[in-house]
């Protein structure tokens, strides 16, 4: 007999069985659009990170050459947190802009109906907002994360 926690209030007993057939359905898992989004999305996401980090190691180690003396460990650290950092909040703000504008006018399905409706949709100051914190989100975790992890392999 399932637990009182897991059945809804004078309902039948949700089991697990249930719950993933409804959560987990082919038309929820195989979605091609979200498929393509998600892909392009990690695509470029992966691009816009190993090209950043590629483009800022160079000048960035000059840079470090004429504060710290050769052999400096804390210049190592710097180099590689401030690659990491700035190369991983590029990439989670590159996935973010390809990405949002579609998540967007998915909430919104009403808008959709008509050229007029999706411009308006876009072009008001609520889509503004919301974008600008929607890349907000995507700079501070990821680089947060791949900072994190260069420093972690450094360590180790």
């Amino acid at each position: 007999r399932p637990s009182p926690a897991s059945s809804p209030p004078g309902g039948p007993p949700v089991t697990t069985t249930k719950l993933l057939r409804r959560v987990v359905t082919p038309s929820a898992v195989l979605r091609p659009y979200a498929i393509g989004r998600d892909a392009a999305g990690y695509g470029l996401f992966f691009g816009v990170f190993e090209t950043v980090k590629r483009g800022l190691a160079g000048p960035l180690r000059d840079f470090l050459d004429t504060l710290y003396p050769p052999d400096s460990s804390v210049k190592t650290v710097a180099a590689v947190s401030a690659t990491s950092l700035l190369s991983g909040g590029a990439a989670g703000v590159a996935y973010t802009t390809l990405t949002f504008p579609y998540d967007y006018a998915s909430s919104r399905p009403e808008s959709l109906r008509t050229l007029g409706g999706l411009h308006r949709m876009y072009a008001t100051r609520t889509f503004a907002r919301a974008f600008g914190r929607a890349t907000l989100g995507g700079f501070l975790p990821n680089a947060a994360c791949f900072m994190a992890l260069d420093l972690l392999a450094m360590s180790l």
